[in-house]
């Protein structure tokens, strides 16, 4: 009730989506509560490069249990949030579910460049005439194109073969 989904400019899409806190998880990550949280680059065990790093959130002695995270993995409630909203609260299996949009990239991104001829041909020739999207608008371009000439194609593609085959047939018996 306080934050609802929206499609607006507050949040990119990816902020909510990708999130393990937006799902009700949490955001204890590789350290606990009871060690203080640096926000920094980082180095490979997790340890604040820059000297003047600070903690963001100091650490809370004794507390182990993230309690930023309303649910866990198998979606058993871990305290009660949002009792004073009527109808709110954790959000449900089916939420999370589709809430839960990370590592989406793969579909596509398993077949590029070399997962099919037709996707490696069309990779090659973007790449050849300088059109590969690098940069994340004509990424976006990219994929609204893509999407909806497949969608055309899923739509009017069988309307069309049949009358085409249709045609084909009536052509072929008046040839006889």
């Amino acid at each position: 009730p306080v934050q609802p989904h929206t499609i607006g400019k507050a949040r990119t899409c990816e902020s909510c989506h990708g999130s393990d806190k937006a799902a009700g998880y949490g955001i204890a990550g590789t350290v606990g509560w009871d060690e203080p949280k640096v926000v920094d680059l980082a180095d490979a065990s997790g340890r604040p490069i820059p000297r003047g790093a600070r903690a963001q959130i100091e650490a809370v002695e004794g507390l182990q249990a993230d309690w930023s995270a309303a649910v866990d993995r198998s979606g058993r409630q871990l305290q009660t949030v949002g009792h004073h909203f009527e109808g709110s609260g954790p959000l449900s299996d089916e939420q999370r579910k589709r809430l839960d949009r990370r590592n989406v990239c793969v579909a596509c991104h398993a077949t590029i460049p070399d997962g099919s001829l037709a996707v490696d041909l069309l990779h090659h020739v973007a790449e050849a005439s300088g059109r590969l999207p690098i940069e994340r608008s004509a990424h976006e371009r990219l994929l609204r194109g893509l999407l909806l000439s497949s969608a055309w194609l899923e739509v009017a593609g069988p309307p069309v073969l049949l009358l085409l085959l249709l045609a084909g047939g009536l052509w072929l018996r008046r040839r006889r």
